[in-house]
């Protein structure tokens, strides 16, 4: 039984990762050009892709989970997160032969838009949930 409240969170994460690649592979666009353009969105997909899979992971077990469970979960969601990464870093180097400064901006953004959310009351629905 999936954790309703905990897969919002990490839909909200991976869409607001999703929003910063966006604008990273527009702004390489405008400058650069659509490989570049697209490059950028592959690095934005592969950290919103991970970050899915892995608060998924984590949170299909129900809200009623044991502490060594969720901890447990949360190590090898991890694991899981940092395996996908390598794996489409992988794919896309070698069989997209993305461009590589593009791909890994909009990756660092990407990583950086998950740890500001995860700070955040707004996107996490520690604050005022509406």
């Amino acid at each position: 039984m999936l954790n309703p409240k905990g897969i919002r969170v990490v839909v909200r994460i991976a869409c607001g990762q999703l929003g910063v690649a966006l604008l990273i592979a527009l702004a390489f666009l405008a400058f650069s050009g659509v490989w570049e353009m697209y490059s950028a969105l592959i690095g934005g997909g592969i950290g919103a892709a991970a970050s899915l899979l892995m608060g998924c992971w984590v949170f299909r077990s129900g809200v009623d989970a044991k502490a060594r469970n969720m901890v447990r979960a949360f190590y090898f969601g991890e694991f899981i997160k940092l395996a996908v990464t390598v794996v489409m870093f992988i794919l896309a180097i070698v069989w997209v032969r993305v461009s590589p400064l593009p791909l890994m901006s909009a990756y660092a953004a990407s990583v950086l838009a998950y740890w500001l959310a995860l700070a955040s009351p707004r996107f996490t629905g520690n604050g005022n949930d509406r």
